[in-house]
């Protein structure tokens, strides 16, 4: 939140204005951390697959819910909420192989993102 102050000359006591931006809807995402990670079967990689969630303008979206999916290892939720920042994060189990994690966004489905990781 931002205050706006203003003032007029002979007036003793300003005016205040308090404005808070919010988002748009969300239109994209970014990967931010986890994809091409190389990890031991059956063991958490050692770094949480993240996204952020960005509307038309670049503006992190607070507060939408990512579905993460796998075709073989196992995200530690089905879901994540995006934070302050609009980042939604999960820790991943591999599979043996190479697997696609897709995250994708409840409030528009057009807005996936797709990890690559590798069980060995």
């Amino acid at each position: 939140a931002d205050t706006v102050t203003a003032s007029v000359s002979g007036v003793t006591v300003p005016a205040r204005f308090f404005v808070n931006a919010i988002a748009a809807a969300a239109t994209s995402d970014t990967i931010i951390s986890g994809n091409g990670q190389t990890g031991t079967s059956g063991t958490v990689l050692p770094l949480p697959l993240v996204i952020q969630v960005h509307d038309q303008y670049g503006n992190p979206v607070v507060g939408d819910t990512v579905s993460w999916t796998a075709n073989l290892g196992a995200p530690s939720a089905p879901t994540s909420v995006t934070d302050p920042t609009g980042t939604a994060q999960i820790l991943f189990t591999p599979a043996l192989g190479t697997d696609s994690v897709t995250a994708t966004l409840k409030a528009n489905s057009a807005v996936t993102a797709v990890f690559v990781v590798t069980g060995t």
